[in-house]
C-alpha cells in the first residue's frame, strides 16, 4: 500500500499539522459522482494505491448519497493531517443530525465523532494513514486543484438549480399576477353594481321646486361600504340616509346593498 511511492520532501508549510485540500459540498444529487471522482483521484494522488483509492471513494460517495437522500446542508472536507503521523483526513459536516455513519469503519483506518463546531454544525473525522507521504508545495497544489475544481457536471448542476429557482420564481409571479388580475376583475364588478345601487342622476325629483337634494360618493377602494340613499315615502315626507358598514371590499358593498333595503322597507312601513 503505497510502497512504490517515492517519499516527497516537505516544502508547503512552515508549521507541520492541518493542511486543508478543500470542500466538497454534498447537497445536490451531482455530489455523489462528484465526491467519488474528486477522492479516487486525491486519494490514488497521495496513496499510490488504485484500490485504496477506490476503496475511499466508496466510503465518501455513499457518505453522499446519504446526506443527498436527507435533503441536507452538508460538506465533507478534504486536509492532510501532518501534526503526528501524516495521514488523509475526512471531515463531514452536517447543520442537523448526522446519519448513522457505522458502515465507514471498515474503509478507513479510523472513525470518530467532534464535538459540535461554533457555527453549530455536528462532525465526524474518518482517516486513513500516509507513511510515505511528506507533502509538497506542488503536490498540495495539485490536490487543492482536483478538489476545488468545478467538474462540468457541477456547473451543469447549479446552472439547472439556477434554472429552477427562476422557474419557480416565474411561477409564483404568474400565479400572484393572475390572482391579481382576477380580483381586480371582482371589485370592478362589485364597484359597478354598488354605484348603480346609489342613486346619481340629478336634480333627483325635477317635479319639486321646493327643495333640492345633491350627493356623491368616491369609494376609497374598488368597492366598499360607504353608502347613501334618499327617497319619497309619500308626497309629504321625504327619507335620506348616509352610512358606512365597517369594513372594505365585497362584503361590505352587499351588506351595504341589505341595508339599503331594510332602510326603505322600515321608511314605508313607519308611519312615523
Amino acid at each position: 500500500m503505497g510502497q512504490g511511492l517515492r517519499r516527497r520532501q516537505l516544502c508547503c508549510a512552515e508549521d507541520p499539522g492541518m493542511i486543508p485540500l478543500g470542500s466538497i459540498s454534498l447537497q445536490r444529487s451531482t455530489a455523489v459522482q462528484e465526491s467519488r471522482t474528486k477522492v479516487r483521484e486525491v486519494a490514488e494522488r497521495l496513496t499510490g494505491d488504485a484500490v485504496v483509492a477506490v476503496r475511499l471513494a466508496t466510503a465518501v460517495s455513499e457518505m453522499a448519497r446519504r446526506f443527498v437522500r436527507g435533503g441536507v446542508d452538508a460538506s465533507v472536507e478534504l486536509a492532510i493531517d501532518t501534526e503526528k503521523s501524516p495521514q488523509l483526513r475526512f471531515t463531514f459536516s452536517d447543520t442537523d443530525a448526522l446519519p448513522p455513519t457505522a458502515f465507514l469503519i471498515p474503509f478507513f483506518s479510523r472513525v470518530y465523532p467532534v464535538r459540535s463546531n461554533a457555527d453549530g454544525r455536528n462532525e465526524i473525522v474518518a482517516t486513513w494513514p500516509l507513511p510515505d507521504v511528506v507533502p509538497s508545495d506542488g503536490l498540495v497544489r495539485a490536490l487543492r486543484l482536483l478538489v476545488e475544481q468545478k467538474s462540468r457536471n457541477e456547473l451543469v448542476g447549479e446552472l439547472q438549480e439556477t434554472n429552477l429557482e427562476l422557474q419557480r420564481s416565474f411561477e409564483d409571479l404568474q400565479r400572484t399576477t393572475t390572482a391579481k388580475e382576477r380580483m381586480e376583475s371582482e371589485l370592478n364588478i362589485g364597484r359597478d353594481i354598488q354605484m348603480s345601487m346609489l342613486p346619481l342622476e340629478f336634480p333627483a325629483f325635477p317635479n319639486r321646486s321646493e327643495f333640492e337634494v345633491h350627493a356623491a360618493l368616491h369609494p376609497a377602494r374598488e368597492v366598499g361600504g360607504d353608502f347613501y340613499d334618499f327617497f319619497l315615502i309619500d308626497e309629504d315626507r321625504f327619507c335620506f340616509g348616509v352610512g358606512d358598514v365597517s369594513g372594505k371590499g365585497v362584503p361590505s358593498a352587499l351588506f351595504m346593498a341589505m341595508t339599503k333595503t331594510l332602510i326603505k322597507s322600515r321608511a314605508s312601513n313607519d308611519g312615523s
